[in-house]
C-alpha cells in the first residue's frame, strides 16, 4: 500500500525517505523518492518509488526499488550494484514497466524476484537497517 495518503504511519520514522534523492553507486542522479509502498501489518517501507525525467510531470518514469538494494541514506538515498561488474550492474534497469499506480495492489513477488532478494514475508528474511543519520 502506498503510503500516500493512507493514513498510515511507519513504524520507525527514519524509514521515510520521501522527497530525498536517489544516486546509483557511482554517485550518479537517479531520480527522487516520490513515495513508499509499505507492509500493513509491519507498517515498514518495503518499495520505494523513485521518479525521474520529464517536465512538470509529462514524460515521468516511475519505478518500485525494493529497500533492500539501499546501501545507506544520509541526504541522499544510496543504491548497490545488482551485480557488481555484470551486465546487469544497473540497479534502476530492471525497475522499468513498473504499475506506481498499484492498480492490481503491490507487486512484491515480482519485484523481488527480478532483483534477485528474497521476499520479506519469507523466513530467512532481514529486515535491511541503513541510516546514517
Amino acid at each position: 500500500m502506498p503510503l500516500l495518503g493512507s493514513g498510515l504511519t511507519l513504524s520507525d520514522p527514519y524509514d521515510d525517505v520521501r522527497g530525498l534523492t536517489v544516486l546509483d553507486p557511482d554517485g550518479h542522479r537517479v531520480g527522487d523518492v516520490e513515495d513508499l509502498v509499505i507492509d500493513e501489518t509491519h507498517r515498514r517501507a518495503r518499495l520505494l518509488v523513485v521518479t525521474s525525467g520529464g517536465v512538470l510531470g509529462l514524460g515521468e518514469t516511475r519505478r518500485f526499488i525494493p529497500v533492500d538494494l539501499v546501501t545507506c541514506v544520509d541526504e541522499h538515498v544510496h543504491m548497490a550494484r545488482v551485480h557488481p561488474g555484470g551486465p546487469d550492474d544497473d540497479p534502476t534497469a530492471r525497475a522499468a514497466g513498473d504499475d506506481p499506480d498499484l492498480v492490481a495492489g503491490p507487486p512484491y513477488a515480482d519485484v523481488y524476484a527480478s532483483y534477485g532478494f528474497a521476499p520479506f514475508w519469507g523466513m530467512d528474511y532481514v529486515t535491511p537497517y541503513f541510516h546514517r543519520r
